[in-house]
Order: C-alpha cells, then structure tokens, then sequence
C-alpha cells in the first residue's frame, strides 16, 4: 500500500519536473545567446579612456553632467588624439544632439510625447569622431522637456574603440541581468505549473498571483537594467516595458497577500490597487 502511494506521488509529480527541465533548459539557451561573445575584459588604458572631463559650457566654465534641466549645450576642442575614434555615453531623460563645427553629427528619434514620454529614457549615444576632426569644436546639446524635472544626465562616457566599450558595459551588468531574468523565468514556472498544481490541490489561486508578480517584477528589471539596450539597441521600447511593467507589478502583489495573510485588509487592498493604476494611466496619459 505504501509503495502504491509512493509510486502515484512520482506519477503525479513527472509533470510538474518535465516542466522545470525544459524551462531551465530554454533559460540556458537564452542566456547564452544574450552573452557578451568574449569573457576578457578590455583594458581602459588600450583601447579605450574616460571623456567625461574638460567639458565647458555656454560661460566657458566647467559643465556639469549631472542633474540637468531645460536645455544645456556643453563643448569642447577635438584634438588629434580623438580623431577616428567613437565617443560613447548614456543619456538619462534626454533628447540628445551631437555638433562637430556646427553640423549635426547625431540625434535620437522623437517619440509620441502623450503616451510614450518625451524622451527616449535610458539611450546610449555613440558617434564616431571623423579623422580630420583635429582642433574643431564639439558640442552636445542636452534637452530635458520636463520642466521642473533636473533628473536628465550625461554618465559612462568614453572615447575609442566601440566594439571594446560596448562589451566591457555588457560584461558589468551580465550578471544582474541574469539574476533578473531568472525572476522573470521563475514567474513563468510558476504561470505554467499553476494548473498541473492545482490540479493535485498542492497550491492555490495564491500561487498564480505570485507567478504574475514574479514575472512582471522579472520584466521590470531585465528591462530596466541598461543590457538589452546594449546588446539590441533600440532603448526606447525597453523603457516603456520598463515603466509599465513597474506599476502593473502592485496589483497581484496586493492581492497576493490579501490572500495569504487573514487579518490583511481587502478594502485596504482594493484602495491601493485603484491608486496604483490610477497612477500608472496618468503616468502614460500625460
């Protein structure tokens, strides 16, 4: 009787470890597809240095590259030893245009200010400085449509080789990638084994609101941590799956624990839930 018992438990948990097999399989493959191709890493002093000094602004001042609002224009004099090379650097909030002796050298696309946003969010800019660029000006004009808004930002920037800067940023953020694509895959597990599980009335429904905040916390932050914008990009589309996926995690959160605990208040809950995607059709309305 009790190796009948043990035997049916195996048979009814087979599903249940296909599943796992395959999704941590499926996550491997992806991971490695996504990888940076070469495990060196560059060294700054070869290939590549740091530019993100020596730049003046309109009053021939040092320019500050933090916290800017409205529109900034920051220069500086190209020598020869910054001929042919690229210059790379994320903008934060931003619509950025690059200058070299007055013609424009680079801009990003503009996107539908109401629903998107008016910035492409988090974008890196990289332009290649032509070789007979010695002793012209380079300007770049940072524009910040959110007027009472100072959280625009020049960061990283550097000058040379792109194929190296690129890598060595994809190699610095690989493993937080992975930790949270892996919380988005966790979510899927838990989405996919929901019904198998119930099923056998291990879990309840409390399991697949759980999946859901897995998953769309997972997507939050594989989608917000610069990678995929390095490997893939297009930073925009990843900065709207970011901001949406943010606010769209409070509701199963919430309900997820109004489930789980007794003396948790539902009304509380509903309140919170109404606010929450209030706040988030605002966000994409304005």
């Amino acid at each position: 009787m009790e190796k009948s018992l043990k035997k049916d438990i195996i048979i009814n948990r087979l599903p249940v470890v296909i599943y796992f097999i395959l999704i941590f399989a499926a996550l491997m493959v992806i991971i490695s597809a996504v990888a940076p191709m070469s495990n060196h890493e560059p060294k700054t002093t070869d290939t590549y240095s740091d530019f993100s000094t020596g730049w003046l602004n309109c009053e021939e001042s040092e320019a500050s590259l933090n916290h800017l609002s409205g529109i900034t224009v920051i220069h500086r004099t190209i020598t020869a030893a910054d001929c042919n090379k690229t210059l790379f650097f994320f903008a934060k909030t931003s619509n950025i245009k690059v200058f070299i002796d007055g013609v424009c050298q680079y801009r990003n696309n503009h996107f539908c200010s109401q629903f998107f946003g008016k910035t492409p969010g988090a974008l890196f800019v990289n332009v290649l400085i032509p070789a007979k660029s010695d002793g012209k000006l380079l300007e770049i004009e940072i524009e910040n449509p959110y007027k009472d808004d100072d959280s625009a930002k020049l960061d990283e920037m550097y000058i040379g080789d792109i194929s190296d800067i690129i890598q060595f940023q994809q190699q610095k953020r690989f493993n937080s990638f992975c930790i949270s694509f892996i919380i988005m895959v966790l979510g899927v597990v838990m989405l996919l084994l929901f019904i198998p599980l119930t099923r056998q009335k291990i879990v309840g429904i409390e399991f697949l609101n759980l999946g859901v905040t897995a998953f769309v916390s997972g997507l939050y932050l594989t989608t917000d941590g610069r990678y995929l914008q390095l490997v893939f990009g297009d930073a925009h589309i990843y900065h709207v799956i970011a901001e949406t996926a943010l606010r769209l995690s409070i509701l199963p959160f919430l309900i997820f624990l109004s489930q789980m605990y007794e003396s948790y208040s539902k009304r509380i809950s509903a309140i919170l839930c109404v606010i929450g995607e209030i706040a988030f059709a605002g966000c994409f309305y304005r």
